[in-house]
């Protein structure tokens, strides 16, 4: 099984070791409003995507169909990029996703 991971600039990493996830969190402390989230996304298409707030993205690229939670606490956020680096999806819960994209901020 393979994944990447979008860095805020957008490039990408292939397979970035899950011991540098936090390393990828850190960058959105510089992120700005054109590029301000990273993602983890599995060779499936599941994508996780990750914004500064800690609202988190899960959506399967080609299926369609987004949720979005949060916000959550660090410890939480790199346990769901790893899960779905490694494609356990099953393993995200299903209990506080709320259909769609995360709300988008106010003016």
């Amino acid at each position: 099984m393979t994944y990447y991971a979008r860095h805020w600039s957008g490039d990408s990493d292939h397979e970035l070791p899950v011991e540098r996830f936090g390393e990828l969190l850190d960058e959105l402390a510089v992120a700005d409003r054109e590029h301000g989230d990273v993602a983890i996304t599995h060779e499936s298409e599941w994508c996780l995507t990750v914004s500064r707030s800690g609202i988190v993205v899960l959506e399967n690229l080609e299926d369609g169909d987004p949720v979005h939670a949060g916000p959550f606490e660090r410890t939480e956020v790199l346990r769901l990029m790893a899960a779905v680096a490694r494609g356990e999806i099953e393993a995200l819960g299903a209990g506080s996703w709320k259909r769609g994209y995360r709300p988008t901020p106010g003016p």
